[in-house]
């Protein structure tokens, strides 16, 4: 594997498999068990031309998440700030638990990706994306920038994402709209009462920080 160090350090927990061809670049926290494919790149600065590269921003990639190959994730470009909310919503590049990044994956500046996420091959994330814990999204779905994903969701292949998809939605189409409940994510994962109460939280959240954002339903939230 190629380390770049300049910029930080680049701290890898135990049982790690990295393909030797993945560029790691600093500073990047990775835990345990986590696998990085063949041409991925992590830590490269954000894409944004009114902000250069804040070498303080770490790039976090939670246990037990797969990384495939040709993934590309960006660090965040603002200056590092107290965070507005418990989520981290304003700044930096985070990864969260048991995710699974498929081949091809760009998650840009500033995303936050919580627990067992799966994105799909191809699928692209501008800055400032959040996606919640469980959601899924299909094959080559394009997600808006500052959009969140709720938590359980499910994105449709080749889904244009330009408004917030509410907690365990199924969208699809150009642009996205609901057309269901995530019936079998929600079975697939067999989530208990509280942890579907936190994900509604958690949405609910975000909702709260951005008054008048429009969801996939077509809602203005006041």
């Amino acid at each position: 594997m190629i380390i770049d160090e300049a910029g930080g350090a680049v701290e890898i927990g135990g049982g790690c498999v990295i393909a030797p061809s993945a560029t790691l670049i600093g500073p990047l926290k990775i835990g345990n068990n986590v696998q990085i494919g063949h041409g991925t790149v992590i830590g490269a600065p954000g894409e944004h031309k009114l902000y250069g590269a804040d070498w303080d921003q770490v790039i976090e990639i939670g246990s037990d998440t797969v990384i495939r190959e040709h993934v590309a994730i960006h660090r965040g470009v603002l200056p590092k700030t107290p965070d507005k909310g418990s989520l981290g919503r304003f700044w930096g590049t985070r990864i969260g638990r048991g995710c699974f990044i498929m081949h091809g994956t760009y998650v840009a500046h500033d995303c936050l990706i919580e627990d067992d996420v799966t994105l799909s091959p191809g699928v692209g994330l501008a800055g400032h994306c959040v996606v919640l814990d469980g959601a899924t999204l299909g094959m080559q779905a394009a997600v808006h920038q500052k959009v969140t994903i709720g938590g359980c969701a499910m994105v449709g292949m080749g889904a244009t994402v330009l408004h917030d998809v509410p907690t365990s939605a199924k969208v699809v189409g150009t642009p996205a709209r609901v057309i269901g409940t995530n019936e079998v994510g929600l079975e697939r994962n067999n989530y208990d009462e509280a942890r579907m109460a936190k994900i509604e939280t958690d949405f609910q959240e975000l909702r709260g920080a951005r008054p008048g954002m429009k969801t996939a339903y077509g809602q203005i939230v006041s």
